[in-house]
């Protein structure tokens, strides 16, 4: 049963690989998060990225902290800062956001579950004075390993 598991994972994987090499970066991300200690409702998060173009090169360096608040057991509510310096041929690009997030779940399926964030960024450069609008939906999908306590 865990081999199958495994198997399907991997074919999965390898089905999606062709649209990542499409795009010929290599991301490196960490995230860290810390509850509060005054009310464990609250959350720190800091995320950083690095990203390499192909000739290994750094191309774009992010850093995003922000504070998430659990409202329940399926709605954490976010937000945050995101700063983020771009190396371009010509100008590098700077970029500021402002996000806030929903996350939440959307239904469990026997031991696996699926949850869907919704960001909005409110996005500018300081090469300009636009101020540009972006949302992100992401959908995930989790399932705990056998064997294991977490």
């Amino acid at each position: 049963m865990m081999f199958r598991k495994l198997l399907i994972a991997t074919v999965a994987t390898a089905a999606i690989a062709p649209f990542a090499i499409a795009e010929n970066q290599v991301w490196t991300s960490l995230e860290l998060k810390k509850k509060s200690e005054i009310n464990s409702k609250f959350e720190y998060t800091l995320n950083s990225e690095v990203r390499f173009d192909p000739d290994g090169d750094t191309e774009t360096m992010v850093l995003r902290p922000g504070v998430g608040y659990k409202v329940n057991d399926t709605l954490k509510l976010s937000g945050g800062y995101r700063f983020s310096s771009t190396r371009r041929s010509g100008d590098d690009t700077i970029e500021h956001r402002i996000w806030q997030q929903a996350g939440y779940d959307l239904f469990e399926v026997g031991s696996l579950e699926v949850a869907g964030p919704t960001r909005l960024e409110q996005r500018w450069r300081e090469t300009n004075n636009d101020l540009g609008l972006r949302i992100r939906q992401q959908i995930s999908l989790e399932h705990p390993i056998e064997c294991t306590k977490l």
